[in-house]
């Protein structure tokens, strides 16, 4: 991929969901997932900023469990993009001037700093690091 961060960004920016994992003890993927998360704000494929409404015991979930994966899948493309990092929760009151959807009731927001990621078509896969 000569581009990583405009080919995965423009796979993001045209995703219609997005959803959420988290990394158990062994590295493996945890079955909770969130899914239908709002992308509010990224900056490149480092930083994203999810809107979400969730229950008091989810989020002491992703509180005590930082290490998460973001998928991203855009289906006419058939391109899947999985991001490794680590994830921090905050109050919407406490986004700093993030756009907060108002349609929607928006409870926290995610914040999510990827280091790796893998970009996957139906022919092969590739993986990375994010500086």
């Amino acid at each position: 991929m000569r581009n990583p961060e405009k080919t995965i960004g423009r796979i993001i920016d045209k995703s219609v969901s997005s959803m959420i994992a988290y990394e158990d003890e062994d590295g493996g993927i945890d079955s909770v997932m969130r899914a239908k998360l709002t992308l509010m704000k990224r900056n490149g494929i480092k930083e994203f900023w999810l809107s979400t409404c969730v229950s008091s015991a989810t989020v002491e979930l992703f509180k005590s469990r930082p290490n998460a994966l973001l998928y991203f899948y855009h289906k006419s493309f058939q391109k899947l993009v999985l991001l490794t990092g680590a994830l921090e929760v905050l109050a919407a009151a406490d986004a700093d001037g993030l756009y907060v959807p108002t349609e929607v009731p928006v409870d926290y927001v995610l914040k999510f700093t990827a280091v790796k990621a893998t970009y996957s078509t139906n022919i092969k896969s590739e993986d990375f690091s994010i500086a």
